[in-house]
């Protein structure tokens, strides 16, 4: 979770490059956790990007590198 006060320096950074990168289309696909809210750093992702579905249809095949499973991961192509 988030800082829900003032935006950050460093945070705010981060969701400028990823807006920029997103708008220009830069990633093949994204994954991201199911549950997950791009608001706080990828608005207006919907008009570059659609969610797919998800990655994979067995749950127990994917994990993060802690370990912690969060999924499901979602996948987000590029609309062309």
């Amino acid at each position: 979770m988030f800082y829900a006060g003032p935006i950050h320096t460093g945070q705010a950074l981060l969701s400028a490059n990823i807006s920029a990168a997103i708008q220009k289309q830069s990633f093949d696909e994204i994954i991201v956790d199911g549950d997950i809210d791009l608001d706080w750093c990828c608005a207006g992702i919907d008009k570059s990007y659609t969610r797919v579905g998800e990655v994979f249809q067995n749950q127990t095949v994917f994990y993060t590198v802690t370990g912690d499973k969060n999924g499901p991961p979602i996948s987000i192509l590029p609309i062309v």
